[in-house]
């Protein structure tokens, strides 16, 4: 039994040995088939190498897309968050303008009020005057009344 296990470990190795050509037995070489299969090891970087990137460029470029996409939420945010203020202030201008326009026509109608009012005390003072000179013409008669003219009459 011992020399059937030898003679077929012995085969093993020429077969490999056979199948296997100078080219592919180097670590990281191509494999000189087209059909052929690269080992594992020489898609993975050996201890030796110093790998500057320890994410795979699609999970960075994943990275850098989220990290875009996040700025691009952020930014429309801010824009809407602009625009709604914007339209606040647009809001609180058009009130200011109504009330300033009825601030007008409440001035307009107070000085008409105020022309009216002096109109008034005009009128007051000229019915005072009047009155006076009434009072005053009564008394003129009154003194210049003869005694005589009285008697006769």
């Amino acid at each position: 039994r011992k020399e059937s296990s030898q003679s077929s470990s012995s085969s093993q190795q020429q077969e490999t040995e056979t199948s296997s050509s100078p080219d592919q037995s180097k670590k990281g070489s191509l494999p000189s088939q087209p059909n052929d299969v690269m080992p594992y090891d020489t898609a993975m970087p050996s201890n030796n190498d110093t790998v500057q990137d320890p994410m795979p460029y699609d999970a960075q470029e994943q990275d850098e897309s989220n990290s875009l996409q996040r700025e691009v939420a952020l930014l429309a945010a801010t824009v809407q968050n602009d625009l709604e203020s914007v339209q606040q202030v647009e809001a609180r201008m058009t009130e200011i303008t109504a009330l300033l326009s009825r601030f007008s026509e409440l001035m307009t109608e107070q000085l008409d009020i105020a022309l009216i009012h002096q109109a008034a005390e005009k009128s007051k003072q000229n019915v005072d005057k009047g009155q006076d000179h009434l009072v005053d013409a009564a008394e003129r008669v009154r003194q210049s009344r003869h005694y005589m003219a009285t008697v006769i009459t």
